[in-house]
């Protein structure tokens, strides 16, 4: 049986035209992007560029020192973390128009887990509807209450679901004794 990834394997990148073999210092990780192979990094070179000046290229693994990786790695996770705990909102907008490819970049950029972490840390629920029906009927209420329902009455016998079916134009199948 084949597995996921023996279906999907990424091409080797390409040597740069000017690669003689020789090893570059890295100057800088400039971004990283995510699939789902991993995360590749942006890096910027020492002492390297091409004709037109670039000194940049993606590279999966970065050789040298390791504790470079890891700054980057902890800098990374420290805005991240920063993102969530000003705010645990997610652009569901810019998540719908992002291309397939790029969602799991989308994510990490948007601090999606550090979001929904810091939205259960904040002891919210830790299923995203636990209890929206509490949240309708408590809805319901306040308009009713606000008389902007003209049949309150009619509405208020029945159950939570219907209400809430009646109010959003949903049909709901009939319950034996409704």
């Amino acid at each position: 049986m084949t597995s996921d990834s023996d279906m999907i394997a990424r091409s080797p990148s390409p040597p740069e035209p000017d690669d003689d073999g020789d090893e570059w210092p890295v100057h800088g990780i400039v971004g990283e992007d995510v699939d789902v192979f991993g995360i590749s990094r942006y890096i910027r070179w020492k002492n390297w560029s091409r004709p037109d000046g670039t000194n940049t290229t993606w590279m999966r693994e970065v050789e040298g020192d390791p504790a470079f990786v890891a700054s980057w790695n902890e800098a990374m996770k420290y805005q991240r973390v920063e993102k969530a705990t000003e705010s645990q909102v997610i652009d569901l907008t810019l998540l719908a128009s992002t291309p397939m490819h790029d969602r799991l970049t989308f994510e990490r950029a948007e601090a999606v887990e550090e979001k929904m972490a810091e939205r259960l840390r904040k002891g919210a629920p830790g299923k995203l509807y636990q209890g929206w029906m509490t949240e309708i009927d408590r809805q319901v209420a306040h308009h009713e209450q606000r008389g902007e329902r003209k049949s309150s009455k009619r509405l208020s016998r029945k159950p939570s679901h219907l209400r809430c079916a009646m109010l959003c134009g949903v049909s709901w199948p009939r319950l034996k004794g409704e």
